[in-house]
């Protein structure tokens, strides 16, 4: 009775019509540059990316110049974070290597002592004075900026693929390839398994931490089915968190935004980003500009929020940028216009009814396809017959010409 209940609740989802994502880049060396991840250092934008290494903006995305200067260009980018005023980089060819740079890039430093020879190092990390390196091989931590790496897998089981890391206050979540999720309260001396409940098999590809809630997205190793998976009590249990979202959405990064979450990825209409402001209670799309087909079927490989914009770093193209104020809190000022759908559930016949001048009508099924549309003529309400379509859950999308109201509807 519970689960029918939660099923049977509407949802809001707005966005600004026309209002929508775009290109940063003017000229210089983009497109095609393939971004690997975005940092900001002051008000320098930059970009390690797998065709143009490394590569610096000045105003914010528009132009970019290269940075590499010490990094072989056979070397190819994995992960940049900023400690302090070091900038450090993992790259990769054969094997991996990490370097630092102190001087926004003119220079870069080798800084590989302590890993063995052949290691393929993913991801890195900051907490505090120490920096944390995600490889093929587990977890490797630095106190010293990387002058010795040292190995601190205790609790990892041997020959770990770490695919992504998160901290939040002085804990260290860590993805992992097939093996789940696993963190650490102590600076990486021990490590807990948190995976109770989760599918086994499972690789995480992305972690979000927002005030108690623990998001992560990811696959099955087996099956490659894809999950959102939420934990309110630190990785005792998990839950499913994907409302308003497509089956098998991919998703491989967040960010947040006070009590905000935007996660990005891809889905069946191609790069996209959600918004949640509920805690995962449900998830809108605010993916408007991205373009599709081609090399643009991508991924977004992570967020920056720099003054009133969030960036979307697109990781076959580069980087978008969008106003914040254009999704953020525009969910409240919708719900002071009521709109009502009954009977919900339905067996396909139900009426939609009105107060404010909704213009079109369009019936989406889970996967995004489209199986109603009608454009409405100022009536207070329209009845709508899908009877003949399959039972399932779909989503009525209301358009004002401003505004895009959606809710969920059960058919059985």
């Amino acid at each position: 009775m519970k689960t029918l209940i939660a099923l049977t609740m509407f949802f809001l989802s707005i966005s600004i019509v026309n209002a929508q994502w775009l290109p940063t880049v003017t000229s210089g060396i983009f497109p095609w540059c393939n971004p690997i991840k975005l940092i900001t250092v002051g008000n320098k934008f930059i970009e390690a990316s797998q065709a143009c290494n490394v590569i610096m903006s000045s105003d914010s995305g528009e132009t970019w110049t290269p940075i590499h200067n010490g990094i072989p260009l056979s070397k190819f980018p994995r992960d940049i974070v900023l400690k302090d005023s070091i900038i450090f980089l993992t790259v990769t060819d054969t094997t991996s290597s990490i370097y630092s740079s102190s001087n926004l890039g003119n220079n870069w430093t080798l800084m590989n002592n302590g890993f063995p020879t052949q290691i393929y190092i993913n991801k890195l990390a900051v907490l505090g004075n120490n920096i944390f390196a995600g490889t093929s091989e587990g977890m490797y931590l630095s106190n010293d900026n990387g002058n010795l790496w040292t190995q601190v897998n205790n609790g990892i089981p041997t020959n770990t693929t770490i695919l992504s890391i998160t901290t939040s206050g002085n804990n260290i979540y860590v993805g992992t390839y097939g093996k789940g999720i696993f963190y650490s309260n102590n600076y990486g001396n021990s490590w807990n398994n948190i995976n109770s409940g989760l599918t086994i098999n499972l690789s995480v590809t992305a972690i979000n931490i927002t005030a108690n809630n623990i998001f992560i997205s990811a696959y099955d190793t087996v099956s490659f089915s894809k999950y959102l998976y939420l934990s309110i009590n630190n990785g005792n249990s998990w839950a499913i968190a994907n409302n308003g979202m497509p089956i098998n959405t991919a998703i491989k990064s967040f960010i947040s935004y006070g009590t905000n979450i935007f996660a990005g990825g891809s889905d069946t209409s191609g790069t996209n980003v959600y918004l949640t402001t509920n805690n995962g209670g449900l998830w809108t799309d605010v993916g408007n500009g991205f373009e599709v087909g081609g090399f643009y079927l991508s991924t977004i490989s992570n967020f920056v929020i720099y003054g009133d914009y969030i960036y979307a770093n697109v990781d076959s193209v580069y980087p978008y940028r969008r106003l914040l104020s254009q999704m953020v809190g525009i969910e409240e000022n919708f719900q002071k216009k009521i709109v009502s759908i009954y009977p919900n559930p339905s067996t396909g016949l139900f009426t939609v009814k009105q107060t404010s001048d909704i213009k079109n009508i369009e019936v989406c099924n889970i996967l995004g396809e489209k199986v109603y549309y009608v454009t409405l003529n100022n009536n207070i309400e329209a009845k709508i017959n899908l009877s003949n379509i399959p039972k399932g859950i779909y989503f009525v999308k209301l358009d004002n010409g401003v505004l895009i109201h959606t809710e969920k509807i059960i058919i059985n």
